[in-house]
């Protein structure tokens, strides 16, 4: 197979990357996480691969997470930034807290880079933030990537898929 390598491809970090065509290609042991942009086949085709390798497959389900801590998932997109930026931040600490409960290998539909991405994603010029806040999205971008190492061997990303009819979230 062909490795397409990327900046978090490094032996200082341990991290794989892979495409998604390589995903059957892994080690069950190994902690795979996919990533790439929203509806792209994500968490069918992590299903489909623990189904088939019987490695465990974990949730990365926003709306499931933030109902738990009792946040509406319509936070995730709200025009107030810092109300935003308090459900993402819920998101990625319970995601850590899932992963880390997790002994040996499991693959998940999701990232901390998603959560970094589609966060950077939603801020354009119409963006109002404070100072704090400001500097809050420069953490989470950094404690994502940190989450990244701390939790994940190998990544495999999920390019767009035109054949994917995109239509907004419910």
């Amino acid at each position: 197979t062909t490795n397409h390598s990327t900046m978090l491809d490094h032996p200082a970090y341990g991290v794989h990357t892979r495409m998604a065509g390589e995903l059957f290609d892994l080690p069950k042991h190994f902690r795979t996480a996919l990533t790439g942009p929203h509806r792209t086949g994500k968490t069918s085709m992590a299903k489909a691969y623990s189904d088939l390798t019987e490695t465990p497959y974990r949730s990365g389900s926003a709306t499931e997470i933030l109902k738990e801590g009792g946040i509406d998932s319509s936070a995730t997109y709200s025009r107030n930034f810092g109300v935003r930026l308090k459900a993402q931040r819920h998101y990625l600490e319970r995601l850590d807290c899932i992963w880390d409960s997790i002994r040996g290998g499991f693959v998940t539909d999701r990232s901390p880079l998603c959560l970094a991405t589609y966060t950077l994603a939603d801020i354009t010029g119409e963006t109002q933030m404070t100072a704090d806040e400001h500097k809050e999205v420069i953490q989470y971008i950094n404690d994502c990537k940190a989450l990244t190492l701390k939790h994940f061997n190998t990544l495999v990303l999920v390019p767009m898929n035109p054949a994917i009819e995109l239509v907004p979230a419910e």
